[in-house]
């Protein structure tokens, strides 16, 4: 997100546009690097997910920083990778998902094998036809 956000910066100072027109493109830029550090490292949105539950029918629970439980499905586009996992979530029912970031030493290592188990098992489930 810092590197996104960087070279775009850069990008403008680069280009010579009048300062009349790059600054209010900056500050936009800083704008949106402030809200994706608020909501996605620091986790201080209504809408953040702070704590998730996988369950065994290969639904997500997630608990958002609003106090609100939500029933999620997992997406194709998860990946699982040795240091960490990315959820791609939706909504029951539709809405606006969310990715989440997991790091494996978030969690105990036997904790990180079932998840690791559990999130190829769920991916399988996703592409066995009905």
């Amino acid at each position: 997100m810092l590197l996104i956000h960087g070279l775009a910066a850069a990008g403008v100072v680069l280009s010579g546009l009048s300062g009349w027109f790059a600054l209010p493109v900056l500050f936009l830029l800083a704008v949106s690097l402030l809200y994706g550090l608020l909501r996605h490292v620091f986790l201080r949105t209504a809408a953040s997910v702070t704590r998730f539950h996988a369950r065994p029918d290969g639904l997500v629970d997630c608990l958002r920083r609003d106090g609100e439980w939500r029933k999620m499905q997992l997406l194709p586009g998860s990946s699982l990778f040795p240091l960490f996992a990315v959820l791609c979530l939706e909504p029951e029912g539709g809405g606006r998902g969310c990715r989440l970031t997991l790091f494996h030493d978030a969690l105990p290592a036997e904790d990180w094998r079932r998840f690791c188990v559990w999130l190829r098992w769920a991916a399988a489930e996703k592409r066995r036809p009905a």
